[in-house]
């Protein structure tokens, strides 16, 4: 699977705000990366579309959570991270993930 990455979210403001009040392709996706690895938590406020998150740890996804459109219960990422992934197609824990250019590589 290709996803082509449409935001970033590398700073605290970026990660504070994420996708809200954005709209993410079917294809596509959004990357929140962390300067350490820990444990993070997200949430769907004023998200207008499903997502799945998914926690990647050494290029391997390790975790991956529904989120439903504008709700405002946490999502827990156990796995302690630095590179989180929400898009609207799911990501299968076990998967190899990578960056390539402004793609990610899912397989």
């Amino acid at each position: 699977m290709i996803l082509p990455i449409d935001y970033i979210f590398d700073d605290d403001a970026g990660r504070i705000e994420g996708l809200q009040g954005k709209t993410l392709d079917d294809d596509s996706c959004a990357l929140f990366v962390y300067d350490a690895r820990c444990q993070h938590s997200f949430w769907m406020r004023g998200v207008p579309t499903d997502l799945y998150l998914s926690a990647i740890v050494d290029g391997i996804c390790v975790e991956s959570h529904f989120m439903a459109a504008n709700t405002t219960e946490p999502h827990k990422v156990s796995s302690a991270s630095c590179l989180i992934v929400e898009s609207r197609r799911e990501i299968s824990v076990g998967s190899k993930v990578s960056i390539h250019g402004d793609v990610l590589l899912v397989g």
